[in-house]
């Protein structure tokens, strides 16, 4: 039997069997002014906006971060160790364009300090010694330079006091060059100096190393034998050195680290003063830039 389709009015919104949910909301659309069905899409067609591209692809991006990542690393750990790679830049605590020699501008105290000497060596005049014994060493100030240089040959310490009696509970710092014609040679401190038999000595030689020793008339008692570390600069460059003496622990610093205490102390406070030494082989020159002494703050 055929099957009969009748066509039905467009206005026509009488319920339809299924559709009569469908005509209830058409009707109600048209009560209130609006067509009896949605649109179901727009009459232009829409498209995505545009993203901008990244200039560089993912892959080099990851790459990046990961080698910030490693350079971080390796900088905690250095500041944190004194440890560095072979292929690390070389050490210089030179600034741009001086080449080996010191920085000109003398760290300050903390507030536990007061300034009581400071030398820049700039002038003709100063409390360290200029003289020479012939063939054992010779100082003199560099004015032009603003240097206090100190010359010794192979097996001899030179030093030179400030002058100032029984310092004590002090702070002493330099900044200090050994030359590079004799990296062996070495740059020190001297403390509770008695006499030319009995003071401690803290020096650093221009191959990265340092040492601490006792002189106890003739015999040179070795307190830290020759040490490497690596913050310390080789010859050529220079190096900062500080020494604390609390009244019962001596400090000896470079670079701002620690590189030895000293406690049970046989002298009492005495004289101090910068030393330079020559171990085998050639003259060593030792160039000092400048010096500040501070009293500790009761």
């Amino acid at each position: 039997m055929p099957v009969t389709r009748t066509a039905r009015d467009p206005n026509d919104f009488s319920p339809a069997s299924g559709e009569e949910e469908l005509d209830e909301r058409a009707r109600k659309r048209i009560e209130v002014g609006l067509s009896p069905r949605r649109p179901t899409a727009k009459s232009a067609v829409q498209r995505p906006p545009d993203v901008p591209t990244l200039p560089i692809s993912p892959w080099a991006l990851s790459l990046l971060l990961v080698a910030i990542l490693v350079v971080t690393a390796l900088l905690v750990v250095s500041n944190v160790t004194g440890w560095a790679p072979a292929w690390w830049p070389a050490r210089a605590a030179a600034l741009p364009g001086e080449t080996g020699m010191a920085e000109r501008t003398a760290p300050l105290a903390d507030g536990g300090y007061r300034l009581r000497l400071a030398e820049e060596f700039s002038s003709a005049s100063s409390t360290l010694l200029q003289g020479e014994q012939r063939q054992e060493w010779h100082t003199e100030l560099l004015p032009a330079e603003s240097i206090y240089r100190i010359q010794v040959w192979p097996g001899h310490l030179a030093w030179s006091l400030l002058g100032l009696d029984e310092v004590a509970d002090y702070r002493l710092q330099t900044s200090v060059v050994v030359g590079a014609d004799a990296p062996s040679g070495y740059a020190g401190l001297i403390t509770r100096y008695q006499d030319d038999r009995h003071f401690y000595l803290l020096a650093v030689d221009g191959e990265g190393r340092f040492l601490v020793q006792m002189q106890d008339g003739d015999e040179a008692v070795i307190l830290q034998p020759w040490t490497e570390a690596a913050f310390l600069n080789h010859a050529g460059s220079s190096n900062s050195l500080t020494l604390e003496d609390s009244g019962t622990v001596l400090r000896f610093y470079a670079n701002g680290m620690l590189l030895a205490e000293v406690g049970d102390l046989r002298y009492a406070p005495g004289h101090v003063g910068l030393a330079g030494g020559a171990q085998a082989g050639d003259v060593a020159d030792v160039r000092f830039d400048w010096l500040q002494l501070f009293d500790a703050l009761e």
